[in-house]
């Protein structure tokens, strides 16, 4: 019976620890605005999601939108020592959530190394938001 027990809770710790997100990531929140980032298993690649809790007064939502699904390919950047590196490529992910929109960055295996990921806010706070993965 102990053996049971024992094997079980072996077994069970195993499970576990292959279950665990080896991915780093990080996690920044600017008054409405909660920016995630998670690097993928291809090395080079990272998914964002930008997530509003809610809409600044005022503001256009569907030119919002338009802007956040089209026009954010310069928005991210690496930044290593004073110079940006851009992603080769930024693809929107369509995700149904309402108030967040996702993207998939590829870059540079050697970009992401070492840099910090800046996201400019253009359509909306004109900041600078920076995430460090842990």
């Amino acid at each position: 019976m102990m053996r049971r027990i024992i094997v079980g809770a072996l077994f069970s710790l195993l499970a576990i620890s292959s279950c665990s997100n080896k991915n780093s990531y990080a996690v920044v929140e600017d008054g409405n605005l909660r920016l995630m980032a998670i690097r993928t298993k291809k090395e080079g690649t990272l998914k964002v999601r930008i997530a509003f809790s809610k809409y600044d007064e005022g503001l256009n939502l569907e030119r919002f939108a338009t802007a956040m699904q089209y026009q954010v390919d310069s928005c991210f950047y690496v930044s290593h020592e004073g110079l940006k590196t851009y992603p080769l490529y930024v693809t929107p992910i369509a995700n149904g959530l309402d108030k967040t929109f996702e993207y998939l960055l590829g870059f540079e295996k050697e970009a992401l190394a070492s840099g910090v990921l800046v996201f400019e806010d253009r359509h909306r706070s004109k900041k600078n938001i920076e995430l460090t993965f842990k």
